[in-house]
């Protein structure tokens, strides 16, 4: 069971520099500040990007303007300004002074669209010292991690969702949503390992994290020793807006036997006849147009992380219009060539395993775990090389 969003990170350059010609994309950031400051707020919303106008709406935007205070201030000028390799993304800091005369910082992320650099998320700066703790301080991550639970918990039981998301990084909100990112905070209360209320107290620091490029990420795993499982809760942290929560932006499932006895792998003949079983049954499934008795005989865990709705639909070179024939495939006579225990517990039962066709022979991947007594179905990758290809240099 996972669900996240992802996060992209790239490597930028500087742009600004004394005596250079300006670059489009703080040109774009400039006339955005300008139409800001006219108070045109149809011109700014216009100047971004076509992806953050699909997240975001007028009064979405004009809800961003009025939080950060960004619309009041005055006198905007071009700082440092970076961008990624192929320039297709810039990040530019521009200097103004706020209501107060206070001097300020914006942040405006530029996306190169055909026709021009377009706004594609802006923040604010607070300054000082940042208040997201080091990705190894156990003690500090966990305390920002379990603020940011609470406040999700009691917008869950409100159901008004806008005070944790002003605690959230604005870049963050702008970017994938704030009606996409409540979702994802109510999806994780309504798992079986819910509610959030109860998550705090719970969390268990699985560290050091890790951080790049402004981003903090902290994992915490909360234990289920009953039900042989952990819940791994993903934290991502935007440091330049130092006074936000972290955002629990993914979370998973981790299998957990903590008192389970030692697993040994089947011998030899037992090992054949399960895989060959395996094969065959997934095969006639395949044939049949339905897997639905096949992701029923799978392990406990698997039916848990993979709905047979996902798992019927990751097969379209067997089950697509335009599948392969394997009428003539032999899984009843699947070779092992190799197998071992793997996973953090030696829980998983993997084999290598090579299925006889009419012309080259075929090779997959299978996944099995014994949760019930019993060897059962957990994952299957089908590969055109053996092992033994797939890790030479070559195939790397």
């Amino acid at each position: 069971m996972r669900f996240f969003i992802v996060i992209l990170i790239s490597s930028f350059f500087c742009l600004s520099s004394r005596g250079q010609e300006m670059h489009p994309s703080v040109s774009g950031a400039l006339q955005f500040s300008k139409s800001i400051q006219s108070d045109d707020l149809a011109a700014a919303y216009a100047g971004t990007s076509e992806k953050f106008r699909k997240v975001n709406s007028l009064d979405d935007f004009r809800g961003f303007l009025a939080e950060s205070g960004v619309a009041k201030w005055q006198g905007f000028t071009p700082g440092r300004a970076t961008a990624n390799q192929d320039q297709s993304l810039a990040i530019v800091n521009l200097k103004a002074k706020d209501s107060g005369g206070k001097s300020r910082t914006v942040t405006v992320g530029m996306i190169k669209e055909p026709d021009a650099y377009r706004m594609e998320y802006f923040f604010a700066r607070p300054g000082g010292i940042s208040g997201i703790p080091p990705v190894d301080d156990a003690e500090a991550a966990t305390v920002l991690a379990e603020e940011s639970l609470k406040s999700l918990a009691a917008a869950i039981k409100s159901g008004d969702f806008s005070s944790y998301l002003s605690t959230l990084p604005m870049k963050f909100r702008q970017q994938y949503g704030n009606d996409t990112i409540a979702s994802l905070g109510k999806q994780l209360n309504a798992t079986r390992y819910g509610p959030v209320s109860a998550m705090p107290g719970k969390l268990e620091f699985n560290g050091p994290g890790t951080w790049s490029d402004g981003h903090a990420r902290y994992r915490f795993d909360i234990p289920y020793p009953d039900r042989k499982r952990k819940l791994r809760l993903h934290f991502i942290a935007h440091t330049p807006e130092s006074e936000t929560n972290a955002w629990p932006n993914r979370w998973e499932l981790v299998y957990f036997p903590a008192a389970s006895p030692a697993l040994a792998e089947p011998e030899e003949a037992e090992a054949s006849g399960i895989i060959r079983t395996v094969l065959t049954d997934l095969f006639a499934g395949f044939r049949a147009g339905d897997l639905k008795a096949f992701h029923e005989a799978g392990a406990p865990f698997f039916r848990e992380v993979v709905p047979l709705s996902r798992f019927a639909g990751a097969f379209p070179a067997f089950t697509g219009e335009n599948a392969v024939d394997f009428s003539e495939w032999k899984p009843e006579e699947a070779e092992i060539l190799e197998s071992s225990l793997i996973g953090d517990h030696k829980a998983v039962w993997k084999a290598e395993v090579v299925i006889p066709t009419p012309n080259q022979p075929v090779y997959a991947t299978l996944n099995l775990m014994n949760e019930t007594g019993a060897w059962q179905f957990s994952g299957v990758t089908f590969h055109s090389k053996s092992p033994e290809q797939r890790r030479s240099p070559s195939a790397k």
